[in-house]
């Protein structure tokens, strides 16, 4: 990958040597020129346009309508929506430094003291060699994982079921092995919350060994829209 975005870099150098221009990662407009050296030698983490960091910034809003205390950082409509499908979907994996690692600082000052668990996988995903997509997700988010690991033993995945069938998901998360000790502080984190089921039930499943839950979602509805 890195060696790729030279090899552009330097495509684009060949018409002047003293300048690059850069593109959106995310949309890929052009946003300018920057000096060509630089280019090669200090290359930016982060390459975006006014318009996709504005879109980017943290909208958040809570789930009150769950039992478990869940922050959302955005609606999944429009930007955020196309964002992760083309992660998801479409494997562009280059976009996973715009979802959850983009807001590390945020969510480190916001959750100091936690340790976090991912909603589990289909076991359908988890049997496959493919890596579970939040295990990526929250690689660079600045908080330590708290090692605890939950079962989804559902017959079909939740994108395939409808309102009714999701209910049932209730019924198929379990833990991989009961906890011996008390843990103080734990933040679930799943990337898209729709009825939160799976949220709700995750809590219920660690509640007796933890002192206090929360729940962090990069995208949600809200709960008029469930």
């Amino acid at each position: 990958m890195f060696f790729s975005r030279i090899d552009t870099v330097l495509t684009k150098g060949k018409t002047d040597h003293r300048q690059c221009e850069q593109a959106c990662d995310i949309c890929f407009k052009s946003i300018g020129m920057k000096p060509f050296i630089d280019s090669v030698m200090h290359p930016r983490q982060h390459l975006l346009c006014s318009c996709c960091c504005a879109q980017l910034r943290i909208k958040k809003f809570y789930r009150e309508d769950l039992s478990v205390k869940t922050c959302v950082l955005f609606e999944y409509r429009d930007f955020i929506r196309n964002l992760i499908l083309r992660y998801k979907v479409h494997n562009d994996d280059y976009l996973k430094r715009y979802l959850f690692e983009y807001h590390r600082l945020w969510i480190r000052l916001h959750y100091v003291g936690y340790h976090y668990v991912i909603a589990p996988s289909h076991q359908n995903t988890t049997k496959s060699s493919k890596k579970n997509h939040l295990e990526n997700l929250v690689e660079n988010i600045g908080l330590k994982c708290s090692g605890i690991n939950l079962i989804n033993t559902a017959p079909i995945k939740q994108a395939q079921c409808n309102a009714q069938q999701r209910c049932l998901i209730r019924n198929h998360i379990q833990l991989e092995k009961v906890l011996h000790t008390k843990t103080k502080k734990i933040l679930i984190i799943d990337d898209i919350v729709t009825t939160g089921n799976t949220l709700e039930t995750i809590a219920g499943q660690l509640s007796p060994y933890v002192n206090q839950i929360e729940a962090l979602c990069l995208a949600g509805t809200l709960p008029s829209h469930k």
